[in-house]
C-alpha cells in the first residue's frame, strides 16, 4: 500500500478523486501537467483500469 501512495501522480489521483468519480478527461485537466500515460500508469496502478 505504501508503495502505491509514494507515486506522485497515483497520490495526487487519489485527492483528486476524493469528490467524486470523474472522467478520464476531467481528471487528467484538474491534475496540472500530468501526462496522458502517467495518469493511465496511477490509474492501474490504483486498480482502476485494467491491464
Amino acid at each position: 500500500m505504501l508503495s502505491l501512495l509514494t507515486s506522485k501522480w497515483a497520490l495526487l489521483t487519489v485527492g483528486a478523486l476524493q469528490q467524486g468519480p470523474l472522467r478520464f478527461n476531467a481528471l487528467r485537466s484538474s491534475l496540472d501537467g500530468v501526462t496522458q500515460k502517467m495518469l493511465t500508469q496511477a490509474l492501474r496502478t490504483l486498480g482502476f483500469v485494467d491491464h
